[in-house]
């Protein structure tokens, strides 16, 4: 009877331990699924981040062409200033301030309702 005790607990021994390995290999696969969507997520970020790398270089380079832009026009309002020619820079300034005005007036009226 003794052999056949051991047996029998060795038996359900194994089979505790196949049970806990089964459970140890299904948590074992679920933490594989969750690091896998885990790395998909990291792969995607790293795609987001170089797309909006990309976009703001894009960005720093209009802004560049801009601010060239803008010393050009503020070189020749220099130029135009000291050549003495102050009344036709007074009336180019007043019409740029006038058309501006003019601008946000019709950009920013309200409709009058009847």
């Amino acid at each position: 009877t003794l052999g056949w005790t051991f047996g029998r607990m060795k038996r359900g021994k194994s089979s505790v331990d196949e049970m806990m390995e089964k459970q140890n290999d299904d948590l074992t696969d679920v933490l594989a699924g969750k690091v896998n969507m885990l790395k998909q997520i990291s792969i995607r970020m790293g795609k987001e981040v170089d797309d909006q790398n990309e976009q703001l270089d894009g960005y720093n380079d209009s802004a560049g062409g801009v601010m060239d832009s803008l010393k050009g026009t503020m070189n020749n309002i220099v130029e135009m200033a000291s050549t003495g020619d102050t009344q036709t820079l007074v009336y180019r300034v007043l019409a740029m301030f006038g058309g501006f005005v003019l601008l946000y007036y019709f950009m920013f009226r309200t409709p009058v309702n009847p």
